[in-house]
């Protein structure tokens, strides 16, 4: 007998992180692109020890997809935006903020001390289209506003606001 399965509801915990459904969590975790979601799925499953996985399992699986797949991607879509040393140099210098939302000083602050080359603006443009970061705009009545390329991809970075890492990157440079 053939029937509809809403996987998120019949296999998936509600939620693993406090106020979102799970599907929520899982695609924040990646660009919103079906080949990203096959492969975070993917890792679920390889992670999942019984015959539904728990929110442990799908926390390893998102750690997986973000270690072994999306910084690869990540990196792969920089490629022709920056050279092989900016690109190394990109990460590193995220990997070095030690949080995962800070301002354009706080960044230039970091640059100097250690990637005194990169040219911050052209790096934070590639990365931004790219989706690696976004922008945070705080405000008083509608809270955080997140612009990030693959949820909008007419958006364009502002330097003048807050950057955020995304997601999946910052669970593979352990910014959460």
């Amino acid at each position: 007998m053939k029937r509809e399965v809403d996987v998120s509801s019949e296999f998936f915990p509600n939620e693993i992180r406090v106020g979102d459904p799970t599907m929520k969590t899982l695609l924040d975790h990646t660009r919103y692109r079906p080949r990203d979601i096959i492969f975070l799925l993917n890792n679920i499953q390889q992670r999942t020890r019984g015959s539904i996985p728990t929110a442990e399992d799908l926390w390893k699986g998102i750690r997986s997809y973000s270690l072994n797949y999306l910084i690869n991607e990540i990196n792969d879509e920089l490629y022709g935006y920056l050279t092989s040393d900016e690109r190394e140099d990109a990460i590193m210098l995220l990997d070095s903020m030690n949080k995962s939302v800070f301002s354009l000083k706080e960044l230039e602050y970091k640059k100097n001390e250690r990637f005194d080359s990169l040219d911050l603006i052209k790096v934070l443009n590639a990365l931004f289209n790219c989706s690696a970061i976004g922008n945070v705009k705080k405000t008083r009545d509608y809270g955080n506003i997140y612009s990030m390329k693959y949820r909008n991809p007419y958006a364009s970075f502002d330097p003048n606001e807050d950057i955020v890492i995304h997601f999946g990157l910052r669970k593979a440079l352990n910014k959460l």
